[in-house]
This record gives C-alpha cells, structure tokens and sequence, in this order.
C-alpha cells in the first residue's frame, strides 16, 4: 500500500534529489492493512521465508531504507 499523498511527495523527493543513472524503487507505507506489527504477520504467514536479519529488527514488510537514504523520503501517510 502507498498512500496517494506519499507517492506524490516521493515524486517530488526524486526530482529534488537530481540522482544520476536510472533507478527502480519499490516503494510503500510502512503499516499494514493487518493492523498487526510486522513480525507477527511473518510469524503468521511466512514462517517458511528465510529472513536477512532477525525479526525483532523488522519493523516493516517492505525494506525503503534505499529509497529513504538516496531521496530523504519517508511515508507520512498511514494505510487507512
């Protein structure tokens, strides 16, 4: 999920942000439309998913972290 606003505001981060080459972001909110922490819906429903760092360091599903530290962008916006 991303919000309407975010997606325009992370339009706007982009072009501010003069990056050279091309690049490809996925970006999204940091919620879910579970309403539940992160962990507990991977616990849920990808038990079987090999992860990249421990689950007490997950905060989200989607990682933006590049999209944050390249443009300064952050959701704003939450899911509902």
């Amino acid at each position: 999920f991303l919000h309407y606003q975010d997606a325009a505001l992370l339009l706007e981060a982009i072009l501010r942000a003069s990056l050279p080459g091309f690049r490809t972001y996925f970006a999204a909110s940091s919620d879910n439309t579970l309403f539940l922490p992160a962990a507990e819906v991977i616990r849920r429903h990808f038990a079987d998913v090999p992860l990249r760092k421990p689950l007490d360091q997950i905060a989200s599903l989607v990682d933006i972290s590049i999209i944050e530290q390249e443009t300064g962008w952050t959701p704003k916006f939450g899911s509902l």
